[in-house]
């Protein structure tokens, strides 16, 4: 079992479930003691997954990426917590962007290495907020689109969510990632 993989059990996230830990392990592996700081949408809790703790993922990040911050926005007051060394949370609805920009604000406007969408499930939503986030990831940053659904999208997902980003976004390449169940992994690069 991998390290990513042996985190993602110990605090009980579905992204090994899901297959994603290979995917991330590509794109994040070699670079995590240059990862500075990663963003989550969607931080949860209560998941009926053996281990399973609120901010399950932040934990995993946290101890993944052992140079960065850690930042995690619910829109779910249950799931904020401001205790833990490195980690940062915020309560906020992140498909408004008025309250996303206020938190962003509020924690001094950083650029993220990686960003991971493992909120709302839909793709209508999930690329909206890339279109807002991507301004916020550095160049040759990851933003990570889960659990992103095909069946719900009249082309493959890489040529969806490419038709559909703004040119601002300056996101230069977009990978649909095969998963055990039937939506998708999806990995934009800038």
């Amino acid at each position: 079992m991998s390290y990513l993989e042996s985190l993602f059990t110990h605090f009980g996230t579905d992204k090994g479930i899901w297959g994603y830990t290979p995917y991330y392990e590509e794109a994040m592996g070699k670079q995590r003691l240059r990862v500075r700081k990663v963003l989550e949408i969607g931080i949860s809790g209560f998941r009926d997954i053996p281990n399973n703790v609120v901010g399950a993922s932040l934990f995993v990040w946290r101890d993944f990426f052992p140079n960065a911050q850690i930042y995690g926005v619910d829109n779910d007051s249950r799931f904020i917590f401001n205790d833990q060394q490195r980690i940062h949370t915020a309560l906020c609805d992140a498909y408004n962007p008025y309250a996303l920009n206020q938190v962003l604000m509020e924690w001094g406007n950083p650029k993220f290495d990686m960003i991971v969408d493992d909120a709302v499930h839909d793709p209508e939503p999930q690329v909206q907020l890339l279109n807002m986030l991507a301004p916020t990831l550095k160049y040759g940053g990851r933003y990570f689109v889960e659990e992103a659904c095909p069946y719900k999208m009249d082309a493959p997902p890489e040529k969806w969510f490419g038709d559909r980003l703004r040119p601002a976004s300056e996101i230069t390449s977009i990978h649909a990632c095969v998963t055990p169940k039937p939506e998708e992994l999806v990995i934009c690069i800038k």
